[in-house]
């Protein structure tokens, strides 16, 4: 709080805002014991098809149960408790059953929980309305991509919606370098555009300068109405909430295929660090040790005035596996905070993962926020 007249704080707490999406600040450390995995498909033929994706999974450590979309038994939650850690959705066509709905799905990401989903261009309305939210505007029913220049020729059957792409350049270093040097294969994949007002969501692989999104049955001759194309065309995206879940938007279930992941290492990295980062195993920052100051004062006094010039400083670690070293990074911000941010300022990095901003108390009534 700060008035003319000085009097206590109460609740004083620090808000980071980190710009880059690949490194969030989290709560939890990374590759913690949130262990239990639903996978939900539209059919059990999308377990054989899919194996090599869902043992990847598995091989994490993960207990996986996989079940029909449409399941009538299966539930997320039971009365206050979720069942699960992670929720993986392959396909997202059917409509789901009463203890998984999307609404449910939805609560399951905002209480803090993970979410991969990768859809197919018959996705259904409700799986639409769910990355809606997470600010994926998917094209419309029966959408495809193609591309006539760039496709993978060994897997295409004439449509050139085989589309290739690859990392986009401004997430160098959340996949693997091995994953980032090649190709990725995105065969029928439906596109998507990622809302202005979604600044967490970031865009991971997008179309080449030629590729479109058209009507499945106008693909091959690429008379299709286009809706979107280039890079704006978006055929995955990466989500992290402020609550510290993450989520996957990938707009090719078939990209995850046994014979694409078996035979392609752009899709096989893909598979393994998109869920990697997704189920918080990679680039998950941890902040510590916050503390601020008049300049040059005490720590942590109980009371400060308005234009006082006031130092902050936190301690922020990288954990990736599990292994953690200080974070180095030059895109971490704090905010001073009443409702909406009155102060948003950079943080500059005195080495050794400690980071520190000095601000001025804002002559403005009110209960403020780091």
């Amino acid at each position: 709080m700060f008035l003319d007249k000085p009097f206590h704080i109460v609740g004083l707490f620090l808000l980071l805002v980190v710009l880059a999406l690949i490194h969030p600040i989290a709560g939890a450390s990374a590759g913690s014991d949130n262990k239990k995995v639903l996978v939900l498909v539209d059919d059990h033929a999308t377990t054989k098809t899919h194996s090599t994706f869902l043992d990847t999974i598995k091989r994490k450590g993960y207990d996986v149960t996989v079940s029909l979309a449409t399941s009538d038994e299966v539930q997320l939650q039971d009365v206050e408790t979720w069942l699960f850690d992670k929720l993986v959705v392959l396909g997202g066509q059917s409509k789901y059953g009463p203890g998984i709905t999307a609404r449910k799905q939805l609560e399951f990401f905002e209480a803090g929980h993970d979410l991969y989903v990768a859809v197919t261009p018959s996705a259904g309305s409700s799986t639409r309305a769910l990355l809606g939210r997470l600010g994926a505007d998917i094209e419309d029913s029966g959408s495809t991509v193609v591309d006539h220049f760039k496709y993978n020729a060994k897997i295409d059957e004439g449509g050139h919606t085989a589309v290739l792409t690859s990392i986009d350049d401004s997430l160098s270093g959340t996949f693997a370098p091995s994953t980032e040097q090649h190709d990725i294969t995105c065969p029928g994949s439906i596109g998507f555009s990622i809302s202005p007002e979604a600044y967490m969501t970031m865009g991971v692989l997008h179309g080449s300068p030629t590729a479109y999104s058209a009507q499945k049955d106008s693909t091959a001759a690429g008379t299709g109405k286009t809706a979107l194309g280039g890079y704006n065309l978006k055929l995955a995206a990466l989500v992290q909430g402020r609550n510290n879940a993450r989520a996957a938007v990938l707009g090719s279930l078939d990209m995850l295929s046994n014979s694409l992941i078996t035979s392609s290492k752009g899709n096989a990295g893909f598979a393994i660090d998109s869920l990697s980062w997704v189920f918080q195993e990679r680039h998950v920052l941890h902040a510590s040790a916050i503390r601020h100051r008049l300049v040059d004062g005490p720590w942590n006094p109980p009371l400060y005035r308005i234009k006082d010039d006031v130092q902050v400083f936190v301690d922020i670690e990288e954990c990736n596996s599990s292994r953690c070293q200080p974070f180095d990074g030059k895109d971490v911000q704090v905010e001073f905070v009443m409702l909406d941010p009155y102060i948003r300022k950079t943080l500059t990095h005195l080495g050794n993962g400690t980071f520190t901003a000095q601000v001025k108390v804002p002559d403005v009534y009110g209960v403020f926020k780091w």
